[in-house]
């Protein structure tokens, strides 16, 4: 990119503001040169987690990701830009979780993060008493239970958390 060619023609920090759609968002991630000063908005809605968090390496500015309304990778990819102090979130986002086994913990971080936004993943198989933990509402969630036996009260909470019928 031309941020590129300029700093490598410098040795002092290079300020800039770069706008980047999704098809540029690998050229905004090819930038060398740290820590310049660059000022980066994303204006496309869907984001992949560690582009997010490659990006906010690239810069000593906050990243301005508050356009990427879908927010996808694996678990701790996710909860990496949750807790990434150099990036700007929307307020509210979907999240698709790649991962095939993801904690209650990690997507109830995630949850409480992302607003009203639905999470698509798949749970770690576990017992109904941990699954009934899952905050939330209407998340899309594959959940299977390791155990034959479940209350009604549990079996009701994650119900609730996910739209999809219980494995």
């Amino acid at each position: 990119s031309e941020a590129n060619v300029i700093d490598n023609a410098t040795t002092g920090v290079v300020t800039a503001t770069l706008t980047g759609t999704s098809s540029a968002l690998n050229a905004l991630n090819s930038l060398n040169g740290t820590p310049n000063a660059y000022t980066l908005n994303l204006s496309t809605a869907s984001a992949s987690a560690t582009d997010l968090t490659a990006l906010d390496t690239k810069t000593s500015v906050t990243v301005n990701a508050a356009a990427a309304t879908d927010l996808s990778g694996t678990a701790a990819e996710i909860v990496a830009v949750i807790n990434a102090a150099g990036i700007t979130k929307p307020t509210s986002y979907t999240a698709t979780v790649s991962d095939t086994t993801n904690s209650v913990s990690d997507l109830n971080a995630i949850d409480s993060a992302a607003g009203s936004g639905v999470i698509t993943a798949t749970v770690t198989t576990g017992t109904a008493t941990v699954l009934a933990t899952l905050t939330g509402t209407g998340n899309a969630y594959t959940t299977t239970l390791t155990s034959a036996t479940a209350t009604a009260t549990e079996l009701n909470a994650i119900d609730a958390a996910t739209t999809v019928a219980e494995g």
